[in-house]
């Protein structure tokens, strides 16, 4: 069960993403979701919004008083299960729908991205368990430098998509706080009746789910 006031558009519109999408146009994006009448708030879910830096300009052109919510899960392991995505999905479909199986060395992967975003010096800093504030902010600086320059670059993405503050600072100068909420996948894991409450006062919506709508299963 949801929250009857909410209605969502049928999987990721990739509208404010994908410039053939966006230059569709609004009306384009407005076919993309559910009927709803007055008393809906209609929402969609596109993940690679919160990381291109594009977006966050078109949704604040959009609508003026428009929200979003991300959810951000520990950044170490949200690199982790997107590495471990890219390489359990090696078979791709061509264009043509010919299967084609991409090969990809872990190890040489990890390195190759890496190495293009640090030095060799801060690289071996990284690898220490030592923390050195020089060497530390040397390395913060590299990543904030190559986070400037690039934009949300493959295989690069599953490190830099986890740069939660820097891409949040980039929404901040399109939207107010009041119009943004980030969540933390642990406590919507943990605590999934306190975080939809919260979830519910943000959007403004009536708080029809509470703790009664929520158990937790023991055998997973």
């Amino acid at each position: 069960m949801g929250n009857p006031f909410l209605r969502s558009s049928p999987g990721e519109a990739h509208f404010f993403d994908n410039d053939e999408n966006y230059a569709l146009g609004a009306d384009h994006y407005l076919e993309l979701m559910p009927e709803a009448n007055e008393f809906h708030y209609v929402f969609e879910k596109t993940p690679s919004y919160f990381t291109l830096k594009k977006v966050p300009s078109r949704i604040a052109q959009f609508k003026k008083n428009i929200k979003i919510i991300a959810i951000l899960c520990d950044p170490v392991k949200r690199t982790l299960s997107h590495f471990l995505h890219v390489h359990a999905n090696k078979i791709k479909i061509t264009k043509n729908k010919e299967r084609k199986e991409v090969h990809l060395h872990p190890d040489a992967t990890i390195i190759d991205v890496l190495g293009s975003i640090f030095s060799k010096k801060s690289i071996d800093y990284l690898k220490t368990d030592k923390f050195n504030p020089q060497k530390h902010q040397a390395a913060r600086n590299e990543f904030l430098r190559y986070l400037e320059k690039h934009d949300d670059r493959k295989p690069h993405n599953f490190v830099t998509r986890g740069a939660y503050a820097f891409h949040i600072n980039i929404w901040k100068k399109y939207l107010r706080e009041d119009q943004m909420l980030f969540i933390s996948g642990s406590d919507l894991s943990q605590q999934p009746a306190k975080t939809v409450m919260q979830i519910q006062d943000f959007l403004g919506v009536p708080k029809i789910l509470n703790d009664n709508h929520f158990f937790f299963n023991k055998v997973r």
